[in-house]
C-alpha cells in the first residue's frame, strides 16, 4: 500500500464568527491552530482514496463537491473516492449559518480550496507504508446529554443538579477505533483515531481544534512532528463531555489545564497504549463506495407556525453578538425566538424530500463508515454490529450536513436535539433508514 499524509493550517482571521452557539461570537484570538489534515491511499491494484478531515462545524455539501472537484483535477482520483470530514469543533471558522448571515463565503472558499491542497500534497506524497488497525476503550470523558429527571421529565444537558437527575437516557461508545500508519522500517506517520464524543468543551471567543487537537499536540510530541492525526468524531449526536452526575461546574470551568486539553491527553494514552500493541502490515485490502437513500424533511404543525408568528410579532429576532467584553444585542428570549424563526424556514421548504449520502471505505481490517449529521450513538452502535469488518469505524458530519438524526424515542421525550429547526428537520424514521443503508453498503464493500 502507498500512504501520503499532509497537513496544513486553516486558522481564519480574527473579528468573523466562531459558529456553534445562539450568539454570534465574535473571534479575538487563537487558543490553538486548526488545520485540515489528509491521508491518501492506494494499492497495487492502483484503487485510489483521500480521505479529509477538516478542522470546522461541519461539512457542506456544496463545499465538498468542490473539494472533489479540483482534487479529481489535480490527481485523476475519482470524486467517488474522496471522503471530506468535519470534526465539528464548536471553535472553529465561519461555515455555519445556525446564526443568520455569519457564513464568511471568503473563508468557506479559502477552506475549500486548502481542504483540496492538503488532499493533492498528501497524494503526491505516496510513500510505501505498512498498515494496521486496533481499538481500545475509554469511558471518562463522554456522557450521555440527555436524561429522565425524577420529576418525570425529560431534559438534555440539566446542568449539575444531580439530586434531580433519575438517569441518563442510553448508553455512551467507548470504542476508540484506530489505523496506524507507519513507513516500512518502522517509523509511525500517522494515526487515524476515531471517537464518540462532542467537540464543544472550549466556548469562548478564541479559534480552538478542541481535544483532537491536544491529542495530535500529544502524539507529535512522543512520535515526532511529521505524525498526522486525523480525528474521525463518532456517532456523537446525544453525547457530550459533562458528568452532571458525578461532577460539578468548578471540575470543567476552573480546571487547569483547560478540560479540553485534559480530554485531549486522557485520550491521546489510551491511543499510545493501543499503538503499542497494533502491528502493522503490508495491507492490499482497499475498496470506495457510496449509497444514498431519501429522508423526509418534517413539516411544523399549523399551531407550531402560528405560535411562532405570534411570539416573532412581539419580540423580533435580531442576531446577539458575543466578544470578550460581553454580549451586545437583546438576549431576552433569544432561544426561542431563533427556534420561531428557524421553525418557520422550515416551513417555507417545497422540496420536503431530499437524498441523503453514505459512503464507506475498507482500509485492511477496517471499515470507515461517512454518515452526513450528527448521529445518535444507538445508530452508531447498530452500524458497527451489522458490519463485517474486525473494526469499524462512524465518521459523522462527512460529505453533506443534514443535522441531528436522533432515534424515536427521543421525538417523544423532546429536547435540542429534536426541536424542528434548519438543524433538526429530519423526520424520526431517517436514522433507521441510514443505518440499513450503511449496513448494505457495508455489505457489498469489496
Amino acid at each position: 500500500m502507498l500512504c501520503g499524509l499532509y497537513e496544513l493550517d486553516i486558522t481564519p482571521p480574527l473579528g468573523v464568527n466562531l459558529p456553534g452557539y445562539f450568539e454570534a461570537r465574535v473571534a479575538s484570538g487563537i487558543r490553538d491552530n486548526l488545520f485540515v489534515r489528509a491521508m491518501a491511499l492506494e494499492n497495487s491494484e492502483g484503487t485510489p482514496f483521500i480521505l479529509i478531515n477538516m478542522d470546522a462545524i461541519t461539512s457542506e455539501a456544496a463545499q465538498t463537491a468542490f473539494i472533489r472537484g479540483r482534487v479529481s483535477r489535480l490527481t485523476g482520483v475519482p470524486d467517488g473516492n474522496v471522503m471530506v470530514t468535519a470534526t465539528h469543533t464548536h471553535t472553529g471558522g465561519p461555515v455555519d449559518g445556525f446564526v443568520p448571515g455569519t457564513v464568511d463565503e471568503n473563508y468557506m472558499q479559502y477552506l475549500a480550496e486548502r481542504a483540496a491542497d492538503a488532499a493533492v500534497l498528501a497524494w503526491n506524497r505516496r510513500a510505501p507504508a505498512r498498515l494496521g488497525s486496533g481499538r481500545t476503550q475509554e469511558d471518562s470523558i463522554s456522557f450521555i446529554r440527555r436524561y429522565h429527571m425524577k420529576d418525570g421529565s425529560f431534559q438534555t444537558n440539566p446542568g449539575f443538579r444531580a439530586e434531580l437527575i433519575d438517569r441518563p437516557a442510553g448508553d455512551i461508545d467507548p470504542e476508540v477505533s484506530l489505523i496506524k500508519i507507519e513507513s516500512p522500517d518502522g517509523k509511525l506517520m500517522g494515526v487515524v483515531t476515531n471517537f464518540a464524543c462532542h467537540l464543544d468543551t472550549v466556548g469562548g471567543c478564541r479559534y480552538s481544534a478542541d481535544y483532537p487537537g491536544e491529542l495530535a499536540r500529544v502524539l507529535k510530541s512522543v512520535y515526532g512532528q511529521e505524525v498526522v492525526s486525523i480525528f474521525l468524531t463518532g456517532a456523537c449526536g446525544n453525547i457530550n463531555h459533562y458528568d452532571f452526575l458525578h461532577r460539578t461546574q468548578d471540575y470543567y470551568k476552573k480546571a487547569d489545564p483547560p478540560h479540553h486539553v485534559r480530554m485531549g491527553r486522557i485520550l491521546a494514552g489510551s491511543v499510545i497504549r493501543a499503538l503499542a500493541t497494533i502491528e502493522t502490515k503490508e495491507e492490499e485490502a482497499l475498496a470506495v463506495d457510496s449509497a444514498s437513500f431519501p429522508g423526509l424533511i418534517r413539516t411544523p404543525s399549523a399551531e407550531d407556525v402560528a405560535k411562532a408568528q405570534a411570539l416573532l410579532e412581539k419580540q423580533p429576532y435580531e442576531v446577539c453578538f458575543r466578544s470578550e467584553t460581553g454580549v451586545t444585542g437583546n438576549t431576552y428570549n433569544l432561544v426561542e425566538r431563533h427556534y420561531a424563526r428557524s421553525l418557520l424556514d422550515v416551513a417555507k421548504i417545497e422540496k420536503k424530500q431530499v437524498t441523503l449520502p453514505v459512503q464507506a471505505a475498507r482500509i485492511g481490517e477496517t471499515a470507515i463508515v461517512g454518515v452526513p449529521c450528527e448521529l445518535f450513538v444507538e445508530f452508531g452502535l447498530e452500524i458497527k454490529k451489522r458490519s463485517p469488518y474486525d473494526f469499524t469505524m462512524i465518521s459523522t458530519l462527512t460529505n453533506a450536513q443534514f443535522g441531528y438524526i436522533a432515534v424515536r424515542e427521543a421525538f417523544e421525550q423532546g429536547g435540542y436535539e429534536t426541536q424542528i429547526s434548519g438543524d433538526t428537520m429530519m423526520a424520526p424514521d431517517t436514522g433507521y433508514d441510514l443505518t440499513d443503508a450503511a449496513g448494505n453498503l457495508l455489505a457489498r464493500l469489496g
